[in-house]
């Protein structure tokens, strides 16, 4: 702040520059209270302070960030354990004796609302009020102190003698948002309000060409004149004519104010106003297009916005930044799109309109009008049926991999809206029509072992922009194009086991098959019986492998796999059960006229006796034989139970172990 000793300088205030028109001021806003005791070469040291017209100010505080948050370092202050957001005044005394001041911290500007605890402490006297900030802010300097938790204060100066100045720290301990007012309110002394000096504050950048006012009214002042600054002769020249308090400026340069009062007191101040022409922008409309994020969202897409940060200003320029709006309101608004979104902006609405303009960052004026930039989301393409693509499948297969009826994958759906698309299949499709893409159809013809197929479609240059837009999934369901292809055949081979011994009353069967493809599950099997005129079918298909209460005899199985109508029938080995009938009738109708064991003559080495119920031996037979007859020394048996005993081989035991078996059966004539 600029020091005034005289004590006859005129208060000069309210200097201040009008926006003649519509423009841009480049400035922040300043703080009206001093932050710092002292600032050679800022304006933010102490203010004066006048007993007449007082001061009511809005305080520092937590929620203001330009604020100072604490005192600076070196003054001893004395009974401010903290000086928190501090506030400095001096003051000069025009007229000796006791003078008393009242510091009131509220919420309102007027003085109501919740009352903030304020703080301050007066040093002096000095014989000016920058010097003791360097060092003669000590003990012995301190009038006056009060750190009580009051939002009322009073600060007494006593017995203060004409020309002594005053310096006061006002802080604000309740750290919250508020106002302070800072009175004379009793006393016979008075300060000197002449120390109010001539501001016609900060330097300008103006954001344009067009023409500034400047007012420089100040009271008591009768007489003003308006002078450049020469920068040639380097020397103020009056501007002819400008005698009033009002200067309207329309080109770049130092202006200066002087004032006079009526004791011809005078006092000058400066100013250096800077007209910034404003960056251009493009008057073509720019075109932003992106695929959709998500084919359950086809009108939604991410924008990088600066992808067209090259295009928005008319010329280009490193200086330049280039800022968007989502609408041309929140352009007039300054309500620009937050840096943090721009490379991420999500559309609101398809297409959608936003705006751009240029900022110069040497002089931080902004284009007065903005670029138009169209944004476009791109649908994703999607199959119409995706059916084929979708879930797991069994496909009918031969034992040799090859597909029963035609299996087609995919659907070729640039045929039904004329585009161009691109198919990815995994694994590889064909290239039959030798475009150099995999066929949108992917045929299958052989398939030995579950298979997954993966499809993904690329829409190629979508809407003539030279986009490609690609999807895997579905819209309906949300999943991928994604198939598993199982197949299925009848198997290759039937084994068998039976579980029973060799003459049980009844047997099981067990089928065996040897799987090329396919699960076991998906087989059925159907058991046949020779009972001398050939197979016929004894059990219709079932799903089990297993034929439960056989009885002895010549079997065959026949295996398919359930669900292929055009599936390969595949036959098991006969299947001998070795047994013996219960009875036979050797009458010569041609049934049953001899009796003999079932399926014994695979063993050439068994021997087989026919008895009496006393023991009588009347036959012995040979395995493959034509078996007995009924008769004894040429003459027929009568009818009557027969035992027979057997020595064989037993079948199910790997090692074809000796057995004997003994049982009976009835002749019936």
């Amino acid at each position: 702040m600029t020091y005034y000793a005289s004590k006859n300088k005129k208060q000069i205030n309210n200097l201040h520059v009008i926006l003649f028109v519509t423009l841009f001021l480049c400035t922040g806003i300043v703080s009206a209270q001093g932050s710092v005791c002292a600032d050679p070469v800022g304006g933010n040291g102490a203010d004066p302070f006048c007993s007449t017209t007082g001061v009511v100010f809005p305080n520092c505080n937590l929620l203001n960030s330009s604020c100072v948050g604490s005192a600076e370092f070196g003054p001893n202050y004395g009974c401010l354990t903290t000086q928190p957001f501090p506030a400095w005044y001096f003051l000069q005394i025009e007229d000796a004796g006791n003078l008393r001041f009242n510091i009131v911290q509220t919420q309102n500007e007027d003085g109501t609302g919740v009352p903030l605890d304020v703080d301050y402490i007066c040093y002096g006297p000095f014989a000016d009020p920058i010097a003791p900030c360097v060092s003669e802010l000590n003990a012995g300097n301190i009038i006056d102190c009060s750190f009580s938790p009051s939002f009322n204060e009073f600060m007494t100066i006593s017995n203060a003698q004409v020309g002594e100045f005053y310096l006061v720290l006002i802080t604000n301990y309740s750290g919250e948002a508020g106002f302070i007012s800072f009175q004379q309110v009793s006393g016979s002394g008075a300060t000197d309000c002449s120390i109010l000096e001539a501001v016609l504050g900060p330097n300008q950048n103006i954001c344009g060409t067009d023409p500034i006012q400047i007012d420089g009214t100040t009271q008591e002042a009768v007489r003003y004149e308006w002078s450049v600054f020469n920068e040639t002769t380097m020397v103020f020249d009056v501007i002819a004519g400008e005698t009033t308090p009002l200067l309207t400026v329309s080109v770049s340069g130092r202006y200066q104010l002087l004032v006079e009062d009526i004791d011809g007191d005078t006092e000058t101040d400066e100013i250096v106003i800077t007209f910034n022409e404003l960056p251009l922008v493009t008057s073509n409309a720019l075109r932003h297009v992106e695929c959709a994020s998500s084919v359950l969202d086809q009108n939604t897409a991410i924008f990088n916005l600066t992808n067209n940060n090259p295009n928005v200003p008319l010329v280009a320029s490193a200086n330049l930044r280039v800022v968007y709006y989502a609408s041309k309101e929140d352009f007039d608004a300054k309500n620009a799109i937050p840096d943090s979104g721009i490379s991420s902006f999500k559309n609101t609405s398809n297409p959608q309109t936003i705006f751009a303009s240029v900022v110069d960052m040497n002089t931080d004026c902004e284009s007065a009008f903005t670029a138009r930039l169209d944004l476009l989301v791109e649908s994703l393409p999607f199959l119409n049926n995706s059916e084929t693509v979708m879930g797991e499948k069994e496909i009918c297969v031969f034992r040799d991999g090859r597909v029963q009826t035609s299996t087609i994958l995919g659907e070729d759906i640039g045929s039904i809206d004329g585009q161009v698309y691109r198919y990815d299949w995994t694994p590889d499709n064909q290239d039959l029509d030798g475009d150099g893409n995999e066929d949108a159809l992917f045929v299958i013809d052989r398939l030995l072992d579950d298979q997954v197929y993966t499809l993904s479609i690329t829409k190629v240059n979508s809407s003539g922009t030279g986009l490609d837009c690609t999807n895997r999934v579905d819209p309906v369901s949300g999943e991928v194009y994604q198939i598993m292809l199982r197949p299925v055949a009848s198997p290759a081979k039937l084994d068998y086991e039976v579980t029973e011994s060799a003459f049980s009353k009844e047997f099981t069967i067990t089928v065996i098959p040897e799987l090329s493809v396919g699960r076991l599950s998906d087989f059925e099997y159907r058991l046949d019986r020779d009972i001398g005129n050939g197979f016929l079918e004894y059990r219709s298909f079932q799903s089990s492998p297993v034929f439960s209460n056989v009885p002895p005899g010549d079997y065959l199985v026949t295996a398919r796999y359930a669900n292929c109508p055009a599936g390969e029938e595949v036959l098991s080995d006969v299947i001998m059960i070795l047994g013996y009938p219960k009875y036979f009738t050797p009458n010569g109708d041609g049934f049953h006229d001899t009796w003999s064991l079932i399926n014994i003559e695979d063993q050439p080495t068994a021997q087989i006796y026919i008895y009496d119920r006393y023991g009588k031996l009347l036959k012995q037979l040979r395995a493959g034989g034509p078996g007995w007859d009924g008769t004894y020394n040429g003459k027929n048996m009568p009818s009557s139970d027969y035992w027979f005993r057997v020595e064989f081989n037993e079948p199910r035991d790997p090692n074809m172990s000796r057995r004997v078996f003994t049982g009976n059966f009835s002749l019936i004539r």
